[in-house]
């Protein structure tokens, strides 16, 4: 992470807003790798791990479900060696209908350029690799770290020459973001208890904060209007 990602957080545990303090400890030419985020109100910690800040206070018994079953499903993928995100197996049919599902989304939200950007159920990090090529400022927020199924796999993109994009381990039901913090706020509807309503946003600002709900799984056919499964509140 990045150390002006922290004024724009919020404590996880007590809810106050701007309250994190980060204190770094291991930094690369990148980022900051290592360290910790403390609440001043609270005094609760949460750790920076391989550029990932870790705000996901206590996860309910579904979250901890879910994040448990993707750690077992990255097993299965390395073991059946299925190639990495940046570097898919040509023609598989999955990734070309991930992006034409993407590329209908970007013309259905029509981000500006630099605009902040939030990735709830950022998985393995594709979407967020392809807005930040495409000059969003992105922070990805998943459930699962583990790597093929969670916020690690970020680092092959960033490696493989990605513009930088922050990563957050945190829940959609207590999202740790402050007010005014963002832009788009972009979230999958569908996982076990999702729904629009599910969705703990930071509250409306000056930013002009807009919420686009993808009424579909991650991988979804190209509709008829070419407006794709989206709605935008």
């Amino acid at each position: 992470m990045l150390a002006g990602l922290a004024p724009e957080l919020r404590c996880t545990a007590c809810g106050a807003d701007r309250s994190l303090l980060l204190d770094a400890r291991e930094e690369d030419e990148r980022e900051v790798r290592a360290g910790t985020l403390e609440c001043v109100r609270c005094a609760t910690r949460f750790a920076v791990a391989d550029g990932v800040a870790e705000l996901m206070a206590e996860a309910p018994e579904p979250v901890a479900r879910e994040a448990a079953g993707l750690e077992r499903f990255a097993e299965v993928i390395a073991r059946r060696r299925l190639g990495s995100p940046a570097h898919p197996a040509p023609a598989r049919g999955a990734e070309r209908l991930q992006r034409t599902a993407f590329e209908q989304l970007w013309r259905t939200v029509s981000p500006e350029r630099g605009a902040r950007l939030l990735g709830v159920g950022s998985n393995t990090c594709w979407a967020s690799n392809l807005f930040a090529r495409r000059g969003l400022s992105v922070v990805a927020v998943d459930i699962a770290l583990t790597e093929m199924q969670g916020l690690r796999t970020a680092d092959w993109f960033l490696d493989d020459g990605c513009p930088h994009f922050e990563r957050v381990l945190g829940s959609m039901f207590n999202l740790p973001f402050a007010g005014e913090s963002l832009d788009t706020l972009l979230a999958p509807i569908g996982g076990p208890g999702a729904s629009s309503a599910s969705l703990r946003c930071p509250p409306t600002g000056s930013r002009g904060r807009r919420v686009v709900a993808i009424l579909a799984p991650a991988v979804t056919r190209p509709t008829s209007s070419g407006r794709g499964p989206f709605v935008i509140t």
